[in-house]
């Protein structure tokens, strides 16, 4: 039988080549058959959502997540910031900052990076300029 190492590696597998929606169905099958899902095979959809352009998907995920006991981590907050970023949404990328502040985790390199990015496609240089100071 299949345990939670397996489905995180057919998620994996799946969120790599670009499949969110596959990931995600691996991730229902896994919850189904009630094998707990680990930090990792949630985050691995929550980027692949975010890659595609699906941001709001990603923090859904992310908020699932926590409704199933689980803990995000800064990656899991980084995927959906990012996901937010390159929508151009520097609003919603910033809002995922402050969330995963108040969760208690620091913003990363890739957390300020992608902010960087969201504002710069929005031409708001001062919020730049402000964020590097």
């Amino acid at each position: 039988l299949p345990n939670h190492i397996v489905y995180g590696s057919v998620i994996n597998a799946h969120a790599k080549a670009g499949d969110a929606m596959g990931a995600a169905m691996w991730l229902g099958n896994m919850e189904r058959r009630c094998i707990l899902a680990e930090v990792v095979s949630y985050t691995s959809v929550i980027d692949a959502f975010s890659r595609a352009g699906r941001a709001e998907e990603a923090g859904q995920l992310l908020q699932g997540m926590e409704a199933h006991g689980l803990v995000p981590n800064e990656a899991s907050y980084n995927a959906v910031v990012a996901g937010w970023a390159k929508r151009g949404n520097a609003a919603e990328a910033s809002r995922w900052v402050e969330r995963m502040q108040e969760a208690e985790l620091q913003p990363t390199a890739s957390s300020f990076t992608s902010l960087l990015s969201a504002f710069a496609k929005r031409g708001k240089v001062a919020h730049v300029r402000a964020l590097l100071e």
